[in-house]
């Protein structure tokens, strides 16, 4: 599955009506934004705090998940076409906080402090890994919590000289000795991953 945004998008993203969005995540560490294809996933403790979909030439779709807050969602139009980002994200955020405290979504939460840590978090360049997706999937055989780069933390390796090429690594993550079986346990995995790399 491709991970691609138009031009368009990525220039509303950084200098145009998207901006102030990607500025407040930038002060929010978090928060995480993923691309997909022509949309980004914007998560908070793994789950989708607000998705923004392209639908046109700097037309955009606001999409949030409203399991979060029923009683709350009528507001939530009103700060988003305002652009009202100070509001729209702590009042999300304290929902999903609810919501994660009856419904537990340990992995997801735990797989994104994984990004935090290994991309942008103080200690950062001393980690072996970067992550550049989370829940790939490629709509075949296989879906992988994380996908990332192994960049060993040595300063020969850093410079990427023509001897060294970073590998690509995909991460199941299992959150307790009880996500290890099952339907969604690692025997599953390690079959999914192999169907996925006989298709390549």
């Amino acid at each position: 599955m491709k991970r691609v945004l138009s031009s368009t998008f990525m220039s509303d993203l950084l200098t145009g009506s998207l901006e102030r969005v990607l500025a407040y995540i930038h002060k929010d560490n978090t928060l995480d934004v993923e691309i997909r294809e022509k949309f980004i996933n914007i998560y908070y403790r793994g789950g989708n705090i607000l998705r923004i979909i392209e639908i046109g030439i700097s037309k955009y779709k606001f999409e949030y998940d409203e399991n979060y807050l029923p009683n709350l969602a009528s507001n939530l139009p009103a700060l988003i076409s305002s652009a009202n980002w100070e509001l729209y994200f702590p009042l999300m955020k304290q929902a999903m906080d609810f919501y994660f405290s009856e419904h537990r979504k340990e992995e997801r939460e735990y797989q994104q402090l994984v990004v935090r840590d290994n991309n942008y978090s103080s200690i950062a360049n001393s980690t072996d890994y970067f992550i550049i997706d989370i829940e790939y999937d490629n709509h075949a055989h296989a879906r992988f919590d994380l996908v990332a780069l192994e960049w060993p933390s040595v300063a020969s390796l850093r410079k990427l000289s023509n001897e060294y090429k970073p590998k690509l690594v995909v991460i199941e993550m299992k959150y307790g000795d009880g996500a290890l079986t099952g339907s969604a346990g690692m025997k599953k995995h390690l079959s999914d991953f192999d169907l996925f790399i006989h298709d390549i």
